[in-house]
């Protein structure tokens, strides 16, 4: 069934093995167990929620524009629950806002077959999606937007369709990823302009962050830092961070757990404007085989005996000042020159107190 006008009702209820398609504004409660297609080719809106009925029924929410080119964006402004969520194909682009909670299993993100035909989904709350996101680069790029001014959970994994393909952007407040994020097929690009924590493996061609990134697992990219990268191990787990590190930011590398000494390992070089090892309440274990450039390296001892923090410098480090604060208790900083290359090693060494530090 096709309505081509606005439709607005109490309830509409959408059979098994049927296929629906709205071109126009809809106002209504939708209980589906088929097909919803949303194919407008202008800004619309879809106003109440979407759910699925009882009995396990096959459901689809797709949203497809009707015409080339950019496409027009379809905004929920409710909850919305399918078992797979479509966003544009590779012959049209599809644009779709999301207001409120969504729960979907499989979601797929497609752009079109011309350059203009980008597709996004833009989420301003929370997703659930257990089998995780898709994003598949065509002429056009697919992109996932996680927007807004709140702190929201995104459950699931997401993956380009294949290597290097997709784009993850994080604008506000902190979200919060559980799943591993381009650990299947890389993603091209994660740009992070709010606040965002991923607790699982990372992978991308470039990370741009000109905000607040914090990584609890392994991290491969090339990342560009203007804000502040945040590198902390928790449980009983080391890091890695493979590619090269650049920008002017903060770089932090400090462990998440009272007591603990898991490690950073940077596998290539680090450029930074201040780079935190440690901090006055935790330590920090860095190991840096490529060359090094910051302008303030601070080595900070935690709080409790065990919390000895080091840097290994296996490459050149260019530094103005490198500065070892020893912790309180027994806790103690050290900068450690070892491997078997020359190299050079600029700028001054200083403690923090009297009889702070080794070299």
């Amino acid at each position: 069934t096709t309505f081509s006008g606005s439709v607005e009702a109490t309830d509409i209820n959408n059979a098994a093995s049927t296929t629906a398609t709205f071109s126009d504004n809809v106002t209504a409660t939708i209980t589906n167990s088929g097909t919803l297609l949303f194919d407008t080719s202008a800004d619309k809106s879809v106003t109440g929620t979407i759910a699925e009925a009882a009995g396990g029924d096959t459901t689809e929410i797709k949203v497809i524009d009707s015409a080339d080119g950019a496409p027009a964006t379809v905004t929920f402004t409710a909850t919305v629950a399918a078992d797979t969520l479509t966003v544009g194909t590779s012959s049209n682009a599809g644009a779709a806002l999301f207001e409120d909670d969504v729960t979907v299993p499989t979601i797929n993100i497609t752009g079109g077959d011309v350059d203009a035909e980008d597709s996004t989904a833009t989420f301003n709350t929370a997703v659930t999606s257990s089998s995780g996101i898709t994003l598949d680069d065509n002429t056009g790029d697919a992109k996932v937007i996680f927007a807004e001014n709140n702190s929201v959970d995104i459950t699931g994994t997401i993956d380009g369709a294949s290597a290097g393909e997709g784009t993850i952007q994080v604008t506000d407040a902190t979200k919060t990823f559980s799943g591993a994020i381009g650990t299947t097929q890389a993603l091209t690009l994660i740009d992070i302009d709010g606040t965002s924590i991923f607790n699982a493996a990372v992978r991308a061609t470039d990370i741009d962050n000109d905000g607040t990134a914090t990584f609890k697992s392994n991290v491969t990219a090339a990342t560009a830092n203007d804000g502040t990268l945040t590198l902390t191990p928790n449980g009983n787990n080391n890091i890695t961070h493979t590619g090269a590190i650049t920008g002017s930011g903060t770089l932090n590398a400090v462990e998440a757990d009272d007591g603990a000494i898991n490690s950073v390992t940077f596998s290539t070089d680090v450029t930074a404007g201040t780079f935190n090892v440690g901090s006055t309440t935790k330590s920090g274990v860095v190991i840096l085989n490529g060359d090094t450039t910051v302008t303030n390296l601070n080595i900070y001892g935690g709080d409790a005996n065990a919390e000895d923090s080091t840097v290994t410098v296996n490459g050149d480090l260019d530094t103005t000042t490198t500065t070892l604060d020893d912790g309180t208790n027994s806790a103690v900083t050290k900068i450690i020159f070892a491997d078997s290359d020359t190299v050079t090693i600029s700028g001054a060494i200083t403690a923090a107190t009297a009889n702070d530090g080794t070299i």
